[in-house]
C-alpha cells in the first residue's frame, strides 16, 4: 500500500446528524440500512466498486470511521483503505470531512511498472470520488430525514 492518499470536503449538516446517519447506515440494502454498498463512484468510469464503512468512533467534536474501497471482482482486496474524520466546522451546521489513507500498488497494474507518485495520484482520485459519494449520501439522507422526521423511514 502507498501512503499519502488524502481528500477533504464539507457537508452542509451538523456533526451530530452525520454521526447518527453513520450509525444508522448510509445505504439501503434488502430493506435494511447498511454501511456497505456496491456502486459506481461519482465522476468515475463504469467500473463498479464496493464501499465499506466500519468501526465508527466518536470523541468530543470528532467522529472517525474506517473506509475501504474494493472492486466488485476482488471483494475484500481493497484498492483504497483509509480513515474518514468528521469534525464540526466553524460555520454553523457544517461538518468538515477528511479522508486519509493508502492506495494499493495494484492500482498501477499493467504491462509496465508504474511510479509510486502515479499510484498516489490515482489513489487521490479514488479518494476524492469516495469522499464525494459519502458526502452526497450524508446530505441526501439528512434531507430525507428532515422531510420524514425519522431515520426509520429513510430508504
Amino acid at each position: 500500500m502507498i501512503q499519502g492518499v488524502r481528500a477533504q470536503t464539507v457537508a452542509f449538516i451538523p456533526l451530530e446528524a452525520v454521526t447518527s446517519l453513520l450509525q444508522a447506515g448510509l445505504w439501503a440494502t434488502s430493506g435494511a440500512r447498511s454501511n456497505q454498498s456496491e456502486l459506481k463512484l461519482i465522476g468515475g468510469s463504469s467500473q463498479r466498486f464496493v464501499v465499506r464503512l466500519g468501526s465508527i468512533r466518536t470523541a468530543g467534536k470528532t467522529t472517525v470511521c474506517a473506509v475501504q474501497l474494493e472492486t466488485v471482482e476482488e471483494k475484500f482486496q481493497p484498492v483504497l483503505r483509509a480513515t474518514l474524520e468528521f469534525t464540526a466546522a466553524t460555520a454553523k451546521n457544517r461538518t468538515q470531512i477528511r479522508l486519509e489513507g493508502s492506495a494499493a500498488m495494484r492500482l498501477g497494474d499493467g504491462p509496465h511498472a508504474v511510479p509510486t507518485d502515479e499510484i498516489r495520484r490515482m489513489g487521490n482520485d479514488y479518494a476524492r470520488r469516495v469522499l464525494d459519494e459519502v458526502a452526497a449520501r450524508i446530505e441526501k439522507q439528512a434531507g430525507k430525514r428532515a422531510v420524514t422526521g425519522s431515520l426509520a423511514t429513510v430508504r
